[in-house]
């Protein structure tokens, strides 16, 4: 092998690195109810290869009764929930409390609730604060989106005033 394969070999698997590493994730759930996953608007049209064109391909699927499956992205820490291939929702991982319909690592993608970036530090009190998307928090261990109308229902999760989980469900 001459250097400049070596060399040629080295450069295109660090560019390819790069551009992998620059695939952040965002997610967004607006003041109108709609759930973008990157640039793609989440409903009840959208199928997992939409989902996959999107990010590529999960780590681990698993399968559930139903017709149900569940698609972990564990190295980003979220979860896409289909029904007949058809997307339902996204679960996101932030401080894992035991429940293994979510993976353990933490999301390490771009999260906003409205305005609000969310975080490992977000607390409950920091949702009631969002001022274009309306949440309630009944109870101490749950916020959720107060619309029931809406075509996409968040709802955040806690313990020990720490921030578990959201999911995002699709009407």
């Amino acid at each position: 092998m001459t250097f400049k394969s070596v060399f040629l070999a080295i450069s295109a698997i660090a560019i390819t690195g790069l551009c992998h590493a620059q695939n952040t994730i965002e997610i967004n759930y607006s003041d109108t109810s709609t759930l973008f996953l990157n640039k793609l608007l989440l409903n009840d049209n959208v199928n997992i290869q939409d989902i996959t064109k999107t990010i590529g391909e999960p780590g681990k699927i698993v399968d559930y009764p139903n017709n149900e499956k569940s698609y972990f992205y564990e190295n980003i820490g979220f979860v896409i929930f289909t029904k007949d291939q058809k997307v339902k929702g996204i679960g996101i991982n932030y401080n894992w409390d035991g429940d293994k319909k979510f993976p353990e690592k933490s999301f390490i993608g771009n999260l906003k609730l409205g305005e609000l970036p969310v975080s490992k530090a977000t607390k409950k009190e920091d949702l009631p604060g969002i001022k274009s998307i309306p949440f309630a928090c009944p109870i101490d261990i749950i916020c959720a989106s107060k619309s029931r109308r809406a075509k996409v229902q968040c709802s955040v999760a806690f313990k020990d005033n720490s921030i578990t989980q959201i999911v995002f469900l699709l009407k």
